[in-house]
């Protein structure tokens, strides 16, 4: 009988180390499958955090194109005047683009790749200080610009886009009226997070421009060093 006792003992034993060693072996399956898993999750994290990191999108609203003149303005005095034939025009035409240059995974943080809203002002902010010659800039429009811009000027009219391709139409009027421009300022500063480009816009009825403008987020650190050197 005791002998029958340790045998069925054994036996019990047996069965029991049988189903825990299977238990432990789907267990250690299941953290290998659970291991392998997360892994792949993190190396597919890695290289989307790598590739928007790497990959530039250019965040000037579209609708900005080259114009026929720049003229820099640093502290207050004037460093620069560039018709499209100068080289100086290039050199700075490829600054001011880089400064608007960023990285995907940069934009997305800044929120900026959802586009940009465009304040159209109000018509008792004028752009210009002489507005029948269409020059200068207002005492308010210089307020808003400060010491240190640069500022783009078109042989002919432009017009507003919103960043959905579709043309901006005035809500000032009650007829729809498109916004129009021949002259735009961008400020440059040392350091900054947030831009605000101002246009001199002006619609089918209206003798003098104001004040619209767009912010964007951009650095304008590195165009700031290229005109200070000017």
């Amino acid at each position: 009988m005791e002998q029958e006792q340790v045998k069925d003992n054994l036996a019990v034993n047996e069965t029991l180390e049988s189903v825990s060693d299977r238990i432990l072996n789907k267990k250690k399956k299941k953290r290998k499958i659970t291991l392998a898993i997360i892994s792949a999750v993190v190396l597919i994290i890695a290289i989307a955090i790598i590739t928007l990191a790497s990959i530039k999108v250019d965040l000037k609203p579209y609708f900005i194109v080259e114009p026929s003149r720049y003229t820099v303005v640093f502290d207050g005095k004037t460093v620069g005047n560039y018709s499209q034939d100068d080289e100086g025009y290039q050199k700075l035409n490829k600054e001011l683009k880089n400064s608007f240059v960023q990285p995907v995974l940069t934009a997305i943080f800044n929120g900026q790749l959802g586009g940009y809203n465009i304040n159209e002002g109000s018509l008792g902010e004028k752009f210009y200080n002489d507005s029948q010659a269409q020059t200068g800039m207002s005492s308010v429009l210089s307020s808003y610009v400060g010491s240190s811009y640069i500022q783009l000027h078109y042989g002919i009219e432009q017009t507003m886009f919103n960043d959905d391709k579709s043309v901006f139409y005035s809500s000032i009027y009650t007829n729809k009226y498109e916004l129009k421009y021949v002259d735009i300022y961008i400020p440059i500063q040392e350091s900054s997070e947030n831009v605000t480009i101002y246009f001199g816009t002006y619609g089918e009825h209206v003798q003098s421009a104001y004040i619209s403008s767009i912010t964007i987020k951009v650095n304008t650190a590195q165009i700031y060093d290229y005109i200070s050197q000017l």
